[in-house]
This record gives structure tokens, C-alpha cells and sequence, in this order.
């Protein structure tokens, strides 16, 4: 049968197929003091010090799961880190986001060097190279910044992470509490073109609209009681970089046509002020609700919903990417037991599939959580095992009785299911928050350590949920 008259998919599986089988990769091998070697690689190689990885490197500055690399649907081999402590080099660049590998590219681990062979990827894609990539123009990414994902859910969002920050389209980043909405906006702004330039973010929800305009716009001196001096807004502070607008899903609508009236302009007018001022920031959004049903709903503007979600990113819950779990907690646990110079001897097999077997409805955020809360109990040179695990984990049945909500009454019958998980979440937080208090014994520093915030918002939470 002709080509021509081959389905475009078809065609896409064969070439595919045929890079799997009868085009192999390599990566060479260097390492201090030992000869080269040369391994083959296939669809998913992973890199690191623990056993069980393809590519096993024992050496003290690579991580336990340090690096993967997989091949594209398009037939490419791209490369992504695992969030490792010391990072992952491409040709002498830090991979914050997954990059597309090329023959002869030289990648960097701790000491050891791999540089990557194979010829047929120096053959024209299906994409011009310069859609695939980014280049990388703030200053050293911190290791924190890092995407952690390896299944094809997250593969999409990296796909999507990386059209958006070659570009300065508006992005709008939508997922579950705790999914890392913050976390993928900086990485996006980390390797733009504004990657030298600030990033601010100011949650939308956490003040009222009146201090909300101020912090965004500024106020002149005795504007408003207060005011004894003149304050720069945060999309003035912003200038060349890029301000985050968190939770924008709760901004009040008065507020929502000042905003649209900025993005459309260009330009601020202070509080108290009568001459605009122009800006240049780009603006990135986030939230947890659907914008198109707050819409529907009048709660939300039309047209600044279009203005905002010209490119929405949607963040999958952890419950549907299991296949990262045991990377981000090895990796939290490694960030944990150094914050509390303490040694931890692995996780238990047994208590990584506990962690891998719940649900998590507060996602990456809950799971690093409760993986700080299991180094904090667990001994110097432990290993984290099913005890230090949260009773919830653990499926003890003493502990049915904390499965009662302790703020606020159950949802009414009539409840819109969006009000009825706000709730649900608000009741998980505060029994989390509370359970965590009473493990350190009432001692707020503590806590707060293993909750992973500051002793004031630790408090405005414990004043909120009436815990005492």
C-alpha cells in the first residue's frame, strides 16, 4: 500500500517501533579513575545510587533516584530530573525541565559523566527542534524548583510547562489543593525569558479587597487611614519578571474588573493616585476551582476568564500519578532528615506501600507532610517503617473515632458539591493540624516544623480552626 495512503497514525507507531528496535541508544560512561563503559538503553532508563535503578552509580553526590530518561511519543529521548539534591547538568546546564536529548549531548551527575549516542537523533522531527526547547536564561535554578513526575500524566504537563515558558502567553494552572500550582509556575518562570526578573505571588483569598488592591497596585501616602507613606504594588515590584496570582478563583468581581482593566492596559493606578503607570509583567494564575463553572455561576468574570486561561495547565492529583510516590518521598525524606541533621536508613518496603496505597486528598503537600512527621518520630539511623506512619496510613481501627469531623457541621443535604469539598478539606486540615500538635506535645515550633509553616501561619491556622 502507497505511504501516502497510510493513517498519519500508523505511520507515527511504525517509525516509533522502529526507533525501539533497530535504533538503539547508548550512553558512555565516564567516571574518575575507571575506564568507559558503554550501556544501551531503552523506552526508561533510570539513573541513581539505590538498587533496582537501570543505571546503578555509586557515588556519594548522585541521589537514590537521581534521573530518568524515557522516550517520547515522537520517537525522541528526553531527559528529566527526579528532584536529586546536587541536580542534573546538560551540557553544563541544569535540567529543571525534561529536555530533549541529542547525539553527543554530555550529561553531568555528581562525578560522573554520560554522554549520550545515538545518531538517528540528529535527524529532523516531525517538530522544528526550537518548539521542543527552552532556553534557560535566569540564574542557578534551586534544586527545589524541580518538577518531579515520570508517568504520562506528568509528561503532558511537562510538554505544556515548556511551550509556556517560551512563550509570554497568559497561563492559567488548575488543580487540587496541594498539587503544586505554585511550585510548576516557578519552574515556568525559572527557565522563561524572565527568568532574571522577579517572581512575586500574592494569595487572592488571604485579604480583603481593599488591602488586596493595595498589594497589588500600591497606594499613595494618606490614601486611606494607615497610609503614612508611599507603597510600590506588586505588579510595579514585578517589573521583568513574573507575579503569580494565587487562588484567583476567590477574587471578589470589583476587584476582578480592576485586574482586567490592568492586563488590558497595561499600566496600574496606585490607591490614592490619579496617574496610571505602566507595567511590564507577566502574569501567571492558579487555582483550585473551575473557572468555567464560577462563570456559568456569575462568580467569576467572562472576560477576564478568557483573558486569564489563554493556556490552561491542569496539575493531575496524586492519587492518579501512584508511580511518583516513592520518588517524592524518598526525596522528602532526604530534604526532612537534613532540615533535622538526622540520618535516615531508607523506608520500609512495607511502609512505602502504605503511602503508596492511600489516597491522598491533600496530595504532594499532605504526602510531604506526613513524610517529615515520620522522620521527625523516627530515631537517628532508623529506618522509616509502617509505625511512624499517621494511624489514617496505618488503617488502625482505634482511630475510627478521628475520622469525625472536628470543625464546622456536615454539609447540608442541598450543599453544591464545591462548597461540600471546601469543607471536607477544611475538616482534613484542621485534624491534621490538630493530630500533628498533640504528637509534639502541644509545642508550636514543632509543629509547625513538620507542617512546613512559619509559627504566624501556623497560628492565624490555629486561631481559624479554633484549635487551642
Amino acid at each position: 500500500m502507497p505511504s501516502t495512503l497510510t493513517p498519519p497514525e500508523t505511520r507515527r507507531k511504525t517509525r516509533f517501533l522502529h526507533l525501539l528496535t533497530m535504533e538503539f541508544a547508548k550512553l558512555v560512561i565516564a567516571k574518575p579513575g575507571v575506564p568507559p563503559t558503554e550501556v544501551v538503553i531503552g523506552a526508561l532508563t533510570s539513573i541513581g545510587r539505590a538498587p533496582g535503578n537501570t543505571i546503578v552509580l555509586d557515588e556519594p553526590h548522585v541521589s537514590r533516584h537521581h534521573t530518568v530518561i524515557r522516550v517520547s511519543e515522537g520517537g525522541t529521548y528526553l531527559i528529566s530530573d527526579l528532584g536529586s539534591s546536587n541536580g542534573t547538568y546538560l551540557n553544563a546546564r541544569r535540567v529543571l525541565l525534561p529536555e530533549r536529548l541529542r547525539h553527543r549531548d554530555v550529561i553531568k551527575i555528581g562525578a560522573v559523566t554520560l554522554t549520550f549516542m545515538h545518531a538517528a537523533s540528529e535527524r529532523p522531527q516531525a517538530q522544528s527542534a526550537g518548539g521542543d526547547d527552552y532556553t534557560m536564561t535566569g540564574e542557578e535554578p534551586r534544586h527545589e524548583l524541580t518538577v518531579v513526575g515520570t508517568g504520562p500524566a506528568m509528561e503532558a504537563v511537562f510538554r505544556l510547562m515548556t511551550k509556556a515558558a517560551g512563550s509570554t502567553i497568559a497561563v492559567l494552572i488548575q488543580g487540587e489543593t496541594g498539587t503544586g500550582k505554585e511550585l510548576v509556575a516557578r519552574a515556568i518562570h525559572a527557565v522563561s525569558a524572565r527568568g532574571r526578573g522577579p517572581f512575586l505571588a500574592v494569595n487572592c483569598a488571604a485579604m480583603p479587597e481593599t488591602l488586596l488592591e493595595s498589594q497589588l497596585f500600591g497606594h499613595r501616602r494618606g490614601s486611606f487611614t494607615g497610609a503614612d507613606r508611599d507603597r510600590v504594588g506588586l505588579f510595579e515590584a514585578a517589573t521583568g519578571g513574573t507575579l503569580l496570582l494565587d487562588e484567583i478563583g476567590e477574587m471578589p468581581l470589583a476587584m476582578q474588573a480592576k485586574l482586567l482593566r490592568v492586563l488590558q492596559e497595561g499600566e496600574i493606578t496606585p490607591v490614592g493616585d490619579t496617574k496610571p503607570r505602566p507595567v511590564d509583567v507577566r502574569v501567571l494564575s492558579a487555582t483550585n476551582r473551575d473557572l468555567s463553572i464560577e462563570v456559568t455561576q456569575r462568580r467569576f468574570r467572562e472576560d477576564l476568564f478568557y483573558r486569564l486561561a489563554s493556556f490552561p495547565i491542569v496539575l493531575p492529583p496524586l492519587r492518579e500519578r501512584r508511580e511518583d510516590i516513592p520518588v517524592l518521598v524518598e526525596r522528602f525524606a532526604a530534604q526532612a532528615a537534613h532540615a533535622h541533621r538526622k540520618r535516615i536508613d531508607g523506608i520500609a518496603p512495607e511502609a512505602m506501600e502504605c503511602l503508596q496505597r492511600f489516597d491522598w486528598p491533600g496530595n504532594v503537600r499532605e504526602l510531604q507532610n506526613e513524610v517529615q512527621r515520620a522522620v521527625v518520630l523516627a530515631e537517628h539511623g532508623e529506618t522509616l517503617a509502617v509505625e511512624h506512619l499517621s494511624p489514617r496510613l496505618r488503617g488502625d481501627p482505634e482511630t475510627a473515632d478521628e475520622s469525625e469531623p472536628i470543625v464546622g457541621e456536615e454539609p447540608a443535604a442541598g450543599a453544591q458539591p464545591a462548597a461540600q469539598l471546601r469543607e471536607a478539606r477544611a475538616q482534613f486540615e484542621a485534624r491534621h493540624i490538630a493530630d500533628v500538635l498533640r504528637q509534639q506535645g502541644g509545642n508550636v515550633s514543632r509543629a509547625a516544623v513538620v507542617l512546613g509553616l512559619s509559627r504566624m501561619q501556623l497560628h492565624r491556622k490555629l486561631k481559624e480552626y479554633g484549635i487551642r
